[in-house]
């Protein structure tokens, strides 16, 4: 009896790969994340500064560089200028610290060897009675002195303006008016040689840190 044939169906080699190909598209088609946009705070430190010009003048030069001096740190700081140039939201200040002092002689003396000594810089907040050192000591080589020389600081001082500072970011975070946000700047200092008139201009400058929230758009998968 003859036994009946059995065909083998066989499909193209280039079809089974073909096919394979597809399956692994498909297969990485859907293991691909949908992106999404979320929102990332960063936090930034940026800088302002205050600068006091003075005058330094005295026949006797007994204490020529003495002034006092009242500012208003509220009307000062130019925090909202500052803010808007980083794209930060105003409500979005987190805080706002002294960083640092600095001096320098604008025009110098006509006295060649002029210097101050013992001079040192106190500040004492509206409605408080006694001062608290800011700057100890402040000695100034008027006529040496090219550009800015860091003031040492001292911690009591720091601290009032530190204080009136809190309570003015207070006040922007949430509404609540700050008081007493002036103070007041106590300049001291003996000149020397005495035997010749002292008159040259400085400039006191102090800096500060603005902390803030910037709040920005991001691709997340």
């Amino acid at each position: 009896m003859r036994k009946a044939d059995r065909s083998q169906v066989s499909m193209p080699g280039g079809f089974v790969l073909g096919f394979s190909l597809f399956l692994l598209a498909l297969a990485s088609v859907q293991c691909v994340p949908i992106p999404t946009v979320g929102e990332k705070v960063i936090e930034l430190a940026l800088g302002s500064t205050m600068s006091m010009p003075l005058d330094a003048e005295g026949a006797f030069n007994l204490h020529p560089i003495d002034a006092v001096v009242t500012v208003d740190l509220t009307d000062s700081l130019d925090i909202r200028e500052v803010l808007d140039d980083a794209n930060i939201n105003y409500d979005d200040l987190k805080d706002i610290t002294l960083a640092g002092a600095a001096y320098q002689v604008l025009e110098k003396d006509p006295t060649p060897d002029r210097r101050i000594v013992n001079g040192s810089v106190a500040v004492r907040r509206e409605g408080v009675v006694s001062p608290s050192t800011l700057i100890d000591p402040l000695n100034i080589d008027v006529n040496s002195l090219v550009g800015y020389e860091n003031a040492l600081l001292s911690a009591s001082g720091v601290a009032v303006i530190n204080d009136i500072l809190s309570d003015i970011v207070a006040e922007i975070r949430t509404g609540q008016q700050a008081q007493n946000t002036t103070v007041t700047f106590i300049i001291t200092g003996r000149s020397e040689p005495v035997g010749t008139p002292t008159d040259f201009k400085w400039e006191l400058k102090l800096y500060f840190s603005i902390l803030g929230a910037l709040k920005i758009d991001m691709v997340e998968f």
